[in-house]
């Protein structure tokens, strides 16, 4: 937030462009260390990719050396393709520790537990009762693991008027238009921060590709107790 905001209590998104590109490699080092100090990986999840990467690169060039030495084109391909399989197979050499598991496992669950029907929220033990507060509670949370939209979905009966802090278009208020703008809101902030001078956003535009826990991208997790 500090990253973010700094000394200011607001600040625009056309302010970010150009700007703020700076400091995702510190905030990416940030997430790393303090994954690392939680021992949530044996190892840094970069440092694992760029070992296998490295390894995949030098196999190539290995494999152009032999196939110009040996003049087998054969040869050279067949090196090549593995120095390529170890390349691509680098984001899936990240090891996480049994701690780094289970908080992926609670991770998964409340994903999960998001996500789901009303009727299959009842199997949840002690699962919190449906009301406006708790829809803005976990919002934020089912954003970032990519169902906010069944979020919404649990919660579009739930409103009878809008909430005191909500300041529209004229349209009336739903959940499902809410997140909506929301996530509109959320993409072209985030096209903003990694916006670079002299044209659009550089390759790292996410700017945390350490991670292991990357919302949206889980499957079924199990539900558990809440």
């Amino acid at each position: 937030m500090e990253a973010l905001f700094g000394s200011k209590e607001s600040v625009k998104v056309l302010d970010l462009k150009n700007k703020f590109y700076k400091k995702l490699p510190k905030l990416s080092k940030i997430l790393n260390e303090t994954m690392m100090t939680n021992k949530y990986f044996v190892r840094k999840p970069g440092e694992t990719r760029a070992i296998y990467i490295s390894i995949g690169l030098a196999v190539c060039v290995l494999a152009g050396i032999i196939g110009v030495i040996t003049e087998s084109i054969a040869n050279g391909i067949g090196l090549g393709l593995c120095g390529i399989i170890v390349a691509v197979s680098s984001a899936f050499m990240v090891k996480r520790t049994s701690e780094g598991s289970m908080i992926r496992e609670k991770i998964l669950g409340f994903q999960n537990f998001l996500k789901v029907t009303e009727e299959d929220r009842l199997k949840f033990h002690n699962a919190p009762e449906k009301k406006p507060e708790m829809f803005e509670q976990f919002l934020a949370y089912a954003m970032v693991l990519g169902v906010e939209k069944q979020w919404a979905e649990q919660f579009k009966d739930i409103y009878t008027q809008p909430p005191d802090w909500y300041e529209g278009d004229g349209r009336p208020f739903t959940t499902a238009y809410f997140v909506s703008s929301l996530g509109g809101f959320d993409s072209s902030t985030r096209s903003a921060m990694a916006t670079r001078p002299g044209g659009g956003a550089g390759s790292g535009s996410s700017g945390f590709s350490g991670g292991g826990f990357s919302g949206g991208g889980f499957g079924g997790g199990g539900g558990g107790s809440w």
